[in-house]
């Protein structure tokens, strides 16, 4: 009698109290962006917005039993127990003695996000004053790159200001000499993964975070570098807009139609005779590739890759100083949440730098050292 009654409270035990939401419809009726930080070929093995995968790790995160999960999306134990394999699998979830699984990559709701925004305590202004006490020694370096010398600085500004020194260029510093962590390893891949929460109806992305999106064509990859990375781009573009801006047939293939516009794109950098059509003209105008006549995108060669980092190397030393004064306060933060129980203090670091590098954007736009392109986005070509 006594054994089944102490098995009886170790059960309550285990249930989640009542004041953690277990409003199923509620959680999933936001809207959530999914995030990933990887290079080369490293990237998840399995869909994860597919076959619900996404949703039981947000319910995880917000602490929703299993058993709960399971009979909302009426699934058998077979089913429910195929999705968590999958996900075990690709080391996006891990066996938890008091929750039964919890996720192991950030899960970021609103409020989360929030507090994260705040752990810089007055770091951005000190990194903000940084760059703009480094702009004669970075224009300088710009004119050296072939890539821009028919791009106005300002015109480039939230690439180089943002995208270089603070994180496509810069992240691996951050990486290896701050977080001092190689990316995790999920399934043979190294990338760290974020489900986030969003406002409805914001046009930015969850919680304005700036990020890269890109996508190979043939002899060049087009990337894409703001917070609006959704909206009209070339990379997001469909068949209906490329049939009134270029006049593509229904017939052909969208990617193989792409790699044409990309080549032109290049013959027009390498041949100032080159002609386009005026629908071309038009269309490239509108995908913020082509101003005044002139093409205004720039296409970067290998040795450009290289003086972008010596760019981003003109604060490296500085930002990781100031970044390692607020190493302790992070660490405070990071037990303090529930990421804590899920993922490495490593991890949690990395989304909060996002957030971090995000709110100096901001602040040099703010201060008009950053032009917001008129697209949303700056689009540039990486010539493979």
């Amino acid at each position: 009698m006594f054994r089944n009654l102490f098995f009886a409270l170790l059960g309550l035990l285990l249930i989640p109290t009542p004041g953690i939401c277990q409003d199923i419809e509620k959680i999933l009726a936001s809207d959530y962006e999914y995030k990933m930080i990887s290079s080369g070929r490293n990237y998840p093995t399995v869909n994860i917005q597919a076959d619900h995968l996404g949703e039981i790790c947000i319910l995880l995160h917000h602490r929703v039993p299993i058993e709960e999960i399971k009979r909302h999306f009426h699934w058998s134990d077979q089913e429910l127990q195929s999705r968590l394999d999958t996900l075990l699998k690709e080391n996006l979830i891990n066996k938890d003695d008091r929750f039964g699984y919890l996720p192991s990559f950030m899960v970021v709701t609103l409020g989360e996000g929030k507090r994260l925004a705040r752990m810089g305590g007055g770091l951005e202004k000190l990194v903000t004053r940084l760059i703009i006490s480094k702009l004669p020694e970075i224009r300088k370096r710009y004119d050296e790159i072939e890539g821009l010398r028919e791009v106005p600085f300002q015109k480039a500004s939230l690439l180089i200001l943002s995208n270089v020194l603070l994180d496509n260029w810069q992240i691996r510093n951050v990486e290896k000499q701050f977080l001092r962590a190689e990316r995790p390893l999920r399934n043979g891949m190294h990338y760290y993964y974020s489900i986030q929460e969003k406002v409805k109806g914001d046009p930015t992305e969850a919680f304005g975070i700036y990020g890269n999106m890109n996508s190979g064509y043939g002899s060049a990859s087009v990337s894409v570098y703001g917070n609006e990375r959704q909206g009209l781009n070339f990379i997001t573009i469909e068949k209906p807009q490329l049939k009134e801006w270029f006049g593509m047939d229904d017939s052909e293939d969208i990617w193989k139609f792409k790699q044409k516009l990309v080549e032109e794109v290049l013959r027009l950098s390498t041949n100032t005779n080159a002609v386009l059509s005026e629908q071309h003209k038009k269309g490239f105008e509108k995908l913020g590739f082509i101003e005044n006549g002139k093409l205004s995108v720039p296409i970067f060669l290998k040795g450009d890759e290289k003086r972008l980092s010596e760019i981003a190397g003109l604060i490296t030393d500085e930002l990781i100083r100031l970044l390692e004064k607020r190493r302790r306060e992070l660490e405070k933060g990071y037990r303090k949440s529930d990421h804590s129980q899920e993922v490495s203090f490593e991890e949690y670091g990395i989304w909060w730098y996002h957030f971090f590098y995000t709110d100096i954007t901001e602040n040099l736009i703010a201060k008009g050292y950053i032009t917001r392109p008129a697209t949303g986005v700056f689009t540039y070509l990486n010539s493979l």
